[in-house]
């Protein structure tokens, strides 16, 4: 027996009904179209080109259709500055230019020599100056100079066990420190002393470029030592 709806009750949606958003669908062949215009489900290889294809010739004729106030064609360009307001073209010209020589100065470059090499030259040529400006009896060494000779280290020196030793207490300390991850498969020398990262598997995938480098510079060395001992033989 079917039961009837009290007057005045509003009719609830089932969890069924609820459950349905999908959107709405579309009119004639009940595709429904996507953002792009191309309708989606099921369709065959032709239809789709052939949907593709009308969906650009309507774009088209739209783009062709609509006036130049929409589409921007022969608009003025419009040069605003950093606050927002409109300014002219050589203003605006100005700001840019002002702008990239503020964040990347002019640097007088030049043929033959680099930054560091300049800077050594330098260097050397103001330590010339120096020393020729003194006079030729010394009674008391520079600081920079002893400095400099303090830094050096000789084989007979009796304090070097006393430096070797700070040196290893220095290397305890570091090693009581926490260390970064190691590769534990040995890698193959290279010419620039590089390490593997602690992810390497040990398989070298390279060309033996360095194996052949490392050859090389051995025979170059080897030839040249046998090319002295042979020129010294009759001495």
């Amino acid at each position: 027996m079917k039961r009837e709806r009290p007057s005045g009750a509003k009719e609830v949606d089932s969890p069924r009904h609820k459950a349905d958003r999908s959107p709405a669908r579309a009119e004639g062949d009940g595709k429904p179209l996507m953002s792009t215009g191309v309708k989606s489900g099921f369709l065959t290889g032709d239809e789709l080109n052939a949907n593709i294809e009308e969906v650009k010739r309507r774009r088209k004729e739209m783009f062709a259709n609509a006036s130049k106030e929409m589409t921007g064609e022969g608009a003025e360009t419009i040069y605003r500055a950093k606050d927002g307001t409109q300014v002219d073209r050589e203003e605006w010209l100005k700001s840019k230019e002002k702008k990239k020589r503020k964040e990347r100065p002019e640097q007088t470059l030049e043929w033959g020599t680099g930054v560091v090499q300049k800077a050594s030259l330098a260097s050397a040529q103001d330590e010339a100056q120096r020393v020729a400006a003194e006079p030729m009896a010394r009674y008391e060494i520079r600081k920079d100079v002893d400095e400099e000779l303090r830094g050096k280290s000789h084989w007979d020196d009796p304090l070097q066990a006393m430096a070797a030793i700070e040196q290893k207490s220095r290397a305890q300390a570091s090693a009581s420190a926490p260390k970064r991850p190691q590769c534990r498969f040995p890698a193959p020398p290279n010419r620039f002393g590089i390490k593997p990262g602690y992810r390497w598997d040990g398989k070298v995938r390279g060309n033996d470029y360095e194996k052949r480098w490392f050859k090389a510079k051995g025979d170059r060395k080897h030839r040249a030592a046998e090319g002295y001992a042979w020129s010294t033989e009759d001495m």
